[in-house]
């Protein structure tokens, strides 16, 4: 897990979910070959986060050391759309969120009320706060969560007033810069 999958986790550990980072699901034969993908042998998941009722799928994009997502590469198709299957490739999504519910099911980790839920984190937007706000605002007519750096920021923020202590990087930090 790389360490800004860390910090996803831990906000959401926060908001009282539980978390799997680097989550494997394994697509049977016909799974594959509906989206394509015949030799894949598993599905990385970011992180599978869940609380009774609610079950989110979350992609982690840093995008630190770079201009950021970009609106285009999920909403028109831009050049680096790929990096967001996911939210970008129907069949793929529709596959991937299908297998994923099964999976926890049958493992006990969810029921089938649950709602699962598409989830999308991104440490740096291109195009600052306005592109944030259209990416949001996509996002929510499909029903799904984005978390832009001013939210993300904002949760780390509201970390530093937790009374519980935890010995991790995250909490170690946010308290440090209190």
């Amino acid at each position: 897990m790389n360490a800004f999958e860390q910090i996803v986790s831990d906000v959401f550990q926060s908001d009282g979910y539980w978390t799997k980072p680097n989550y494997k699901l394994v697509l049977n034969p016909q799974e594959k070959r509906r989206i394509k993908r015949k030799s894949i042998p598993t599905i990385d998941i970011d992180i599978v986060a869940y609380k009774p009722g609610s079950i989110l799928l979350i992609e982690c994009k840093s995008y630190l050391g770079s201009s950021g997502v970009h609106y285009k590469d999920l909403f028109k198709n831009g050049n680096w759309a790929s990096h967001y299957k996911i939210f970008t490739r129907k069949t793929y999504r529709e596959v991937i969120l299908k297998a994923l519910k099964k999976k926890l099911i049958e493992r006990k980790m969810a029921t089938r009320k649950d709602v699962l839920q598409l989830c999308l984190v991104a440490g740096n937007v291109a195009g600052g706060e306005e592109n944030e706000a259209k990416i949001n605002a996509e996002f929510k007519k499909r029903k799904w969560l984005f978390i832009g750096p001013a939210k993300l920021r904002e949760k780390l923020l509201g970390k530093r007033e937790e009374k519980i202590w935890e010995d991790n990087p995250v909490t170690v930090t946010v308290k440090l810069l209190n």
